[in-house]
C-alpha cells in the first residue's frame, strides 16, 4: 500500500469524512498539488500526548536534505489553515475554504509559495 492510500485509508481520515466540506477540500487541495506537478503524498503528524492526529503534511517524494516538509496543514470546522514554513520567525498561514479552492487567483498566491519551497527542497522541482 502507497503512503498516499495508508492517509486515506486511516482512521484519522475517516473521521475527517464526518466534518463538513473537509474531505472534499482536502480532496482538492490534494489535487490542485497534484496539477500544478508537485511530487508528494500526504503524512498525519502526531500533535498531541494522547497520541491523536491534528495536523497533517505533504511530504516531497525526493527531499534534497532532511527536510521533506513542503506544507502543514491544519483542519478547522470549515476550512483548512494551511503554513508554509520557512524557519522559526518566516511562516505564512493561508485560509483554503469551499468559497476559494476553485478560484485560481485566490490559490496563487499558496501555490506561488509553495512551489518556491518545493524547489529549494526537492531534488525533481518545479
Amino acid at each position: 500500500m502507497s503512503r498516499k492510500d495508508n492517509f486515506f485509508k486511516s482512521a484519522d481520515f475517516e473521521n475527517i469524512k464526518k466534518t463538513n466540506n473537509l474531505e472534499e477540500l482536502i480532496l482538492k487541495l490534494i489535487d490542485k498539488f497534484e496539477s500544478e506537478g508537485f511530487s508528494f503524498y500526504p503524512a498525519w503528524r502526531v500533535t498531541d500526548k494522547s497520541g491523536e492526529f491534528k495536523k497533517f503534511t505533504f511530504k516531497v517524494n525526493q527531499p534534497a536534505e532532511k527536510n521533506e516538509n513542503l506544507i502543514t496543514v491544519h483542519p478547522q470546522s470549515n476550512e483548512l489553515k494551511v503554513e508554509i514554513y520557512r524557519n522559526q520567525n518566516d511562516i505564512t498561514y493561508y485560509r483554503v475554504k469551499i468559497e476559494n479552492i476553485d478560484d485560481p487567483a485566490q490559490m496563487k498566491p499558496l501555490l506561488d509559495d509553495a512551489k518556491r519551497i518545493y524547489n529549494s527542497i526537492s531534488l525533481l522541482g518545479l
